[in-house]
């Protein structure tokens, strides 16, 4: 319930963007505005247990691709990855 509001503002400001026809509105960074109103009220809702936060049966394999995404990257541009990690001949180390 708290999080509609900005759900609407994101939407409103992305198809209308009023910044871009009134010319006071040009500096002020809106859509920032309206995406942390929509966080809050997002956070509010769970913390008021108006909804409730599930974790989707595929969320495992989509971290699991992530974390091969990671790795192809790293072999192929090690440069890419932080500073910590280094690549050796046979592996690849991360280190603190």
């Amino acid at each position: 319930m708290f999080s509609i509001p900005g759900v609407l503002g994101l939407i409103f400001m992305t198809y209308v963007r009023p910044q871009a026809f009134v010319l006071a509105l040009h500096g002020v960074p809106l859509l920032h505005i309206v995406y942390l109103a929509a966080v809050v009220g997002f956070f509010i809702d769970v913390r008021t247990r108006l909804i409730k936060v599930h974790i989707a049966p595929l969320m495992w394999l989509a971290l699991l691709f992530f974390g091969w995404s990671l790795v192809t990257l790293g072999a192929s541009h090690p440069e890419k990855l932080p500073a910590g990690c280094r690549r050796s001949s046979s592996s690849l180390h991360c280190s603190s």
